[in-house]
């Protein structure tokens, strides 16, 4: 069966036969099956090369009788596409092109609005779902038998005080390859943290009712990743396998190369949603989310992006894997949390996604938006080395970034009547362990539908494939 892509906008084309004749000869060049091409994805995501594009226009050229640039293969990407804008060229279709406004302006109040918001938790399928295990002071941390553990190092060192506990994300092996137009073989050699953000992304859009495909201006991206263990413990744990891809690196095996690595997160997002604006990775560790929501206002303010989504997504295999306790460590004794208690032993470490769905307020309230929260001020900064170690806090540089934000604050005046509004509304300070610091305005809370994505599938590579398997 095909693999359907996510919608692109893509016209078809009414040209007779041109379609078809695309379809064909690219077949022929891929010694493939016609009818496995899907007609809305991307050349090179259906096998194809740049000499299997010289072959396709050399066919198409002499078939039609129509000279044109073969760069015309990567302007009009798709099968459906090309077609169309071939068929335009011989006069049979006229359809006038998309108007896409401009950066937008960066003059205006400064703020910044939260119109959108998508997360997937320990114990928590959903923000909704977070939400009310924290007002409800439910646990979502996972307590495992040993029978549950994926792997466990108790058995080699029997007297290790091992902790069988963990924040585990439901589903983390489970995706929907034929919705975002992914091969299955490229899907299960995709970092699932690469999985997660993408469905997140789209979750996260349509909380914002907004479509790429209709949207006027440019949307950005800022996102980060965690360390990549999927990679160390489902592709490369074969003998020989780290060898062969180090020694094929940067050549060979694209799809692991790309689908393993942080660089490519927030592009690939923006490639198969198409966005248009920045696809920037943040990485700066227990701070990168914030400091993404912090560039993407940036962005927003200096009229780069007119809309961006920004957070970041942390998921580490093996899943169900017990942890070392040490009395001088950060590691909860006994698998709870007890945040601001004095029985608190130390934390639990586990999986999460989550992206905001950013515009400029006066933007938001111009086209209607809901109105989550209101960012007001931010700034960024980094401790330096006047502090007890590089992994401890600095009191100064604590201090003088929320300072530094206040200051930007004051140079930030709202209209009356939004700050009216805003005198209604709570003021969270919002602070990472590291760099940035923000202000939100928070309007009381709303019932908001949930947004289901469709039905995903479990990747083999998790399920079925043996711990490293190459294939």
């Amino acid at each position: 069966m095909p693999l359907p892509a996510a919608p692109r906008g893509a016209g078809r084309s009414t040209g007779p036969g041109t379609e078809d004749l695309i379809a064909g000869l690219l077949a022929q060049a891929l010694n493939a099956d016609e009818a496995d091409l899907d007609r809305g994805a991307n050349f090179f995501d259906l096998g194809a090369s740049s000499l299997h594009v010289v072959r396709v226009h050399e066919g198409l050229e002499a078939a039609l009788d129509l000279r044109f640039p073969i760069s015309d293969f990567f302007l009009h990407s798709t099968i459906a596409a090309l077609a169309d804008h071939l068929g335009r060229m011989k006069g049979t279709v006229a359809r006038p092109q998309a108007k896409r406004q401009g950066p937008g302006a960066t003059t205006g109040t400064g703020l910044i609005a939260i119109i959108g918001m998508a997360g997937r938790f320990p114990g928590a399928p959903t923000v909704e779902a977070l939400w009310d295990g924290l007002v409800s002071g439910r646990e979502m941390i996972s307590h495992f038998t040993p029978e549950e553990l994926d792997i466990d190092p108790s058995k080699e060192d029997p007297n290790a005080p091992y902790v069988r506990a963990r924040g585990v994300m439901p589903d983390a092996d489970l995706f929907d390859a034929r919705h975002f137009g992914i091969p299955p073989r490229d899907a299960e050699r995709l970092d699932p943290q690469h999985r997660i953000l993408l469905e997140v992304a789209q979750t996260a859009l349509d909380d914002a009712s907004h479509d790429p495909a209709r949207f006027a201006g440019k949307i950005g991206i800022f996102s980060g990743t965690s360390q990549n263990s999927y990679l160390m413990n489902n592709l490369l744990s074969a003998p020989g396998a780290t060898r062969a891809f180090a020694t094929g690196y940067p050549v060979k095996d694209f799809a692991t190369l790309f689908g393993n690595d942080k660089d490519f997160a927030a592009t690939r997002v923006a490639y198969k949603l198409n966005l248009r604006g920045p696809a920037v990775t943040v990485q700066c560790a227990c701070s990168t989310s914030l400091v993404a929501v912090a560039q993407a206002c940036e962005s927003l303010r200096q009229g780069t992006s007119d809309m961006a989504l920004a957070g970041g997504v942390s998921v580490t295999f093996p899943s169900r894997r017990p942890y070392m306790y040490l009395p001088d460590g950060m590691a909860s004794a006994d698998g709870h949390c007890r945040t601001f208690d004095a029985d608190a032993t130390g934390t639990v470490f586990g999986d999460g996604a989550g992206l905001v769905v950013l515009r400029r307020l006066e933007d938001a309230l111009a086209d209607g938006d809901r109105i989550i929260a209101v960012i007001r001020g931010f700034s960024i900064n980094n401790d330096g080395s006047e502090k007890a170690g590089y992994a401890a806090p600095s009191i100064k540089a604590q201090s003088d970034v929320i300072r530094a934000r206040i200051w930007r604050r004051g140079s930030i005046r709202a209209p009356s009547a939004m700050s009216r509004r805003m005198a209604r509304q709570r003021r969270w300070a919002i602070r990472s362990n590291s760099p940035p610091c923000m202000t939100l305005s928070v309007p009381r809370p709303r019932t908001r539908a949930s947004v289901r994505l469709a039905p995903r599938r479990p990747m083999s590579a998790i399920l079925t494939s043996p711990p490293g398997s190459p294939g």
